[in-house]
């Protein structure tokens, strides 16, 4: 996602990897975290395990669609 946005020029490579790194640690520590609490307020399984993958999946999605539309 971050080498699609913007300009290659405009930030280095150390910094795109960076935050690539810190959305994935911050999409598992989110993930084990909605588990957790999914686990302990009897939430169905199936839904908690789906909510978050889908949702980003959702987010993306809009996100490229209205960038390649500008």
């Amino acid at each position: 996602m971050l080498f699609i946005f913007g300009s290659n020029r405009d930030t280095t490579l150390g910094r795109k990897i960076f935050f690539g790194v810190a959305i994935g640690l911050s999409f598992e520590l989110i993930s084990r975290v909605g588990g957790a609490m999914a686990l302990s307020f009897d939430f169905s399984p199936l839904i908690s395990s789906f909510a978050l993958p889908l949702l980003v999946i959702i987010i993306v999605t809009s996100v490229l669609i209205n960038k390649s539309t500008n």
